[in-house]
């Protein structure tokens, strides 16, 4: 377990989880030096609407199928941020069908890791074109400690540095027990489980109508692999983040208990 400055104590239970996020890192040997336009400064809220002095700039890691999405989806609902998925802006930069969403494409295509300076550029331009006097919540970046480095560098320049990082920590075997039920629609991302959180027509997207998918790696037999991966993977993020003394570990045995400590954090940091 990855100890912060704050880690919430786990119960029993298993909770649903809706995941759209591609996984992205880069392999450039040091932090990009880039310019990232300022956020607006507002003042951030409570989920209970009261005022704060304080913005919420948060970033959410979490494993495949551990509920990051779900979470997402309720800290941008109750705490007005606006939500930056590295996934999402993947896809519709790919939609676009832009020289960037092109270029995208066709590493994506190759089973490739999108580089540094494109994350980058994703995120400053979703940041830029997304002003929120409230603050923003960025999910699936960074994914090493250069990018960490890098985004601390970037967030500094602005006078404008992190506020917290969320470590959605999940056991390994609910994990793969939700996995096995998930299906997403391709085009769009969107994620449903057949248990908990069942499309309105079997097999078919909500929104477009169009087939659900079961992707390769949710199944049984390779979750537990890719979860022993990823957390090798994150590790060093983990530490770098406790170092700094901005991890908060959420022991999340369902997607409402640790929406519960979520908040008991959040709610912490806009009162300091």
């Amino acid at each position: 377990m990855y100890i912060g400055r704050r880690s919430v104590a786990a119960a029993g239970g298993a909770g649903s989880a809706r995941i759209f996020c591609l996984a992205a890192q880069g392999a450039s040997n040091g932090a990009q030096s880039l310019r990232l336009i300022a956020t607006t400064a507002a003042d951030g809220a409570a989920a209970n609407g009261s005022a704060s002095p304080r913005l919420l700039r948060l970033i959410i890691i979490g494993p495949p199928g551990g509920g990051k999405g779900t979470q997402g989806e309720r800290i941008e609902r109750d705490y007005g941020l606006s939500q930056i998925s590295t996934g999402q802006l993947l896809r519709t930069e790919r939609d676009k069908k832009s020289p960037l969403g092109l270029r995208i494409e066709e590493i994506v295509a190759k089973g490739g890791l999108v580089e540094d300076d494109v994350m980058f550029d994703l995120v400053k331009n979703a940041i830029a074109s997304h002003p929120n006097p409230k603050g923003w919540l960025l999910d699936g970046f960074p994914r090493t400690t250069t990018q960490a480095q890098a985004l601390k560098a970037l967030t500094d320049e602005l006078g404008k540095p992190i506020t917290g990082v969320l470590y959605i920590n999940a056991d390994k075997n609910v994990i793969a027990d939700r996995l096995k039920d998930r299906y997403i629609h391709p085009r769009s991302g969107r994620s449903y489980n057949l248990r908990y959180y069942p499309p309105k027509v079997p097999g078919k997207d909500d929104v477009t109508g169009e087939d659900l998918v079961q992707r390769e790696d949710d199944k049984p037999e390779t979750v537990l692999s890719r979860l022993t991966v990823y957390e090798e993977k994150t590790r060093p993020v983990l530490d770098y983040y406790a170092r700094t003394g901005l991890l908060h570990t959420i022991d999340s045995p369902n997607s409402d208990i640790g929406y519960e400590r979520i908040k008991q954090v959040l709610n912490d940091l806009l009162r300091q």
